[in-house]
């Protein structure tokens, strides 16, 4: 048999096995799916009763109450879409490598939409820091103003994907669905990221649009979770090198 013949090698991942970035990536996803619950703690506590944000309010009260709770809006704000831009970065292109084998293009897709869901988080986190202080400091010299600043903050914000989480679900669906096919992730966590892959893509809809963002985000909250507990207990690294030539030689020789 040649010995010069010609090897190839292959970034194909075993199930179980880890690559590089991995564990960071399993912290940064657990550090997501806490975000999403002190997202929702804070909201059921301190905003949820006085219903900040709805349209039917006179934006001069959600001024006020801007203005009387600034510091945690402030904190808010940057844990729900700074913190979390932050961890996505980390997250997507690590998730990318795990189960871009079976479904490169999916792979490949997916992790653009979740680098673009990065994107409009910081965007979307760092107009709600900047807005939400400009308002503050014209409530102290025009109330109209004020008003007119907080009302054209909260629409970028919508705008941007504070209202709407398509990106985000396009994102955690495309991988899903790369994973079952790679099966580098349980069945049943791609499951749960499929189903909240399509309330995310949902929330478009003018149907029902609170209980698919409240699916949204609690299924964010399980599927960041799982993946973050896999990739971080996942087993080493594994890199499989493939000789084809070898391979067909060693066939002959039989």
């Amino acid at each position: 048999m040649n010995t010069s013949l010609r090897q190839a090698t292959t970034d194909a991942v075993l199930p179980g096995s880890r690559l590089p970035g991995q564990r960071a990536g399993g912290w940064a996803a657990i550090l997501q799916a806490a975000t999403f619950i002190v997202g929702f703690a804070v909201y059921g506590t301190v905003i949820a009763g006085a219903d900040y944000g709805a349209l039917a309010i006179d934006p001069a009260t959600h001024v006020a109450f801007l203005v009387d709770n600034q510091p945690i809006l402030h904190v808010w704000y940057a844990v729900i879409y700074l913190v979390f831009g932050g961890g996505l970065v980390v997250l997507a292109p690590a998730i990318h490598d795990r189960v871009r084998s079976s479904a490169p293009t999916m792979a490949r897709a997916g992790t653009i939409f979740g680098l673009i869901w990065a994107t409009l988080m910081f965007a979307v986190g760092m107009t709600a820091i900047v807005g939400g202080n400009t308002v503050a400091t014209l409530a102290e010299i025009d109330g109209d103003r004020a008003a007119a600043a907080w009302s054209t903050t909260r629409l970028i914000m919508d705008g941007m994907g504070g209202g709407i989480e398509v990106v985000g679900g396009l994102w955690i669906g495309l991988i899903s669905m790369a994973a079952l096919r790679s099966g580098t992730l349980p069945v049943w966590l791609n499951r749960i990221g499929v189903v909240t892959g399509i309330a995310g893509i949902a929330t478009t809809s003018l149907i029902a649009a609170e209980a698919t963002t409240s699916l949204f985000g609690l299924g964010c909250i399980v599927w960041f979770t799982w993946v973050g507990i896999h990739l971080v207990r996942g087993t080493h690294t594994q890199k499989m090198r493939v000789g084809r030539s070898a391979t067909a030689a060693n066939r002959r020789s039989r």
